[in-house]
């Protein structure tokens, strides 16, 4: 029989127990009838505790898991075991309810509503196949070994199955394995029996337990063979032993898994302090659509004032207006057309104007020279 299985998160249980994320789980038939329902964490504890619910619900079955919200170790762990995972659209989250999200995206996963390409786990947790599937082979070998002490309670000591709903559970376990036979309770206190079993189960839940199991053993009876208590003690003791075996495996997990990828941290630029972006500004990198710029007066090139004879008085240098302004559009500042500036921080940029042709001085008329026969020019011919 195809079992399929939904997992989503549940906020409600999230820390309640259950680590920091809880997730509603829940197994289906093919035809889509509920199978069982769980709440565990996502972590390697709740990884043993679904393959506990896979082994008492669906021995033997083959399993195609759907998942949806922040599951994401449950999810690479039974990818890494060989199990089909796909991640379900969020938008088949409808109810409010996680189981019943959960029961949802189970029911869409066998009718092909919900579909999508495998997750693939990462190497780092596929190495960890042979620790996963140990955590599944002890979980079966716990269940037989709990179904094995129910038949022989329920062959031996009827009273038991009477009044506890589980007799696998953690108290009656170490009530059965502590008690020299069966029907020994009634001849010692619960109190004394709780005091005995502190170090191995709460002292509460075994004097409520022993007392549930002393009414029964007075309506229904049995118990009182010596004989059943070595059998009774060992199959208890084997439950015990397996759930010791899965303890030291999930402290193994835990030791072993990789950390859970982080999202990359986003780049944040620092702030700019006010020197920076004073700069900045002047370089031209602020938002002004037009920018104001002061021009010199017209000056002369470095050649023609070379050229001034300094006793000259004839020339004189042309004071700069400083008053003179201009608007200058920001594509004249773009990166390939900027001067450059006269300070840092100032918001001024000083552009020399050329002339097209340098200013030249005058120069004295070299006079004629005259050949010794020709007259002067001065001097009237008779």
């Amino acid at each position: 029989m195809q079992v399929f299985c939904g997992i989503t998160t549940d906020q409600q249980a999230s820390g309640a127990g259950h680590g920091d994320t809880a997730c509603a789980v829940a197994l289906v038939a093919a035809g889509g009838g509920l199978i069982a329902t769980d709440t565990f964490g996502d972590d390697p504890r709740g990884w043993v505790r679904f393959n506990g619910l896979l082994a008492r619900s669906a021995p033997g079955q083959s399993v195609s898991i759907s998942v949806a919200g922040d599951v994401v170790q449950l999810a690479e762990f039974a990818a890494a075991a060989g199990q089909l995972v796909v991640r379900a659209d969020a938008r088949a989250l409808r109810s409010k309810d996680a189981l019943d999200d959960a029961i949802a995206i189970a029911r869409g996963l066998a009718t092909g509503e919900v579909a999508g390409q495998p997750l693939a786990a990462r190497p780092e947790v596929a190495a960890l196949r042979p620790i996963l599937d140990t955590v599944a082979s002890a979980a079966r070998a716990r269940h037989d070994a709990a179904e094995a002490l129910t038949c022989l309670l329920r062959a031996v000591f009827p009273a038991a199955l009477a009044a506890w709903d589980d007799p696998s559970e953690a108290n009656a376990v170490a009530i059965l394995t502590r008690l020299p036979q069966p029907g020994a309770l009634q001849s010692i206190s619960t109190e004394e029996l709780a005091a005995d079993l502190a170090t191995v189960a709460d002292p509460g839940q075994v004097a409520a337990m022993a007392g549930a199991l002393t009414e029964a053993i007075r309506e229904i009876g049995g118990g009182d063979d010596p004989s059943v208590a070595p059998s009774v003690s060992a199959t208890a003791e084997a439950v015990s032993a397996w759930d010791r075996s899965l303890e030291g495996l999930i402290g193994l997990l835990q030791a072993k898994r990789p950390k859970p990828e982080s999202a990359l941290p986003h780049h944040v630029s620092p702030p700019l302090d006010e020197d920076r972006a004073t700069r900045r500004r002047g370089r031209g990198h602020d938002s002004d659509t037009h920018r104001t710029v002061r021009l010199p007066g017209d000056l002369p090139d470095r050649q023609s004032l070379r050229a001034l004879d300094p006793a000259s008085q004839l020339h004189s240098v042309v004071m700069p207006d400083l008053e003179a302004t201009q608007v200058i559009p920001d594509s004249f500042t773009s990166p390939s057309m900027q001067q450059p500036v006269d300070s840092e921080g100032g918001q001024t940029r000083s552009i020399r104007r050329r002339r097209a042709e340098p200013a030249e001085l005058p120069h004295p008329e070299e006079p004629v020279r005259r050949h010794p026969w020709q007259p002067r020019e001065d001097i009237a011919m008779v």
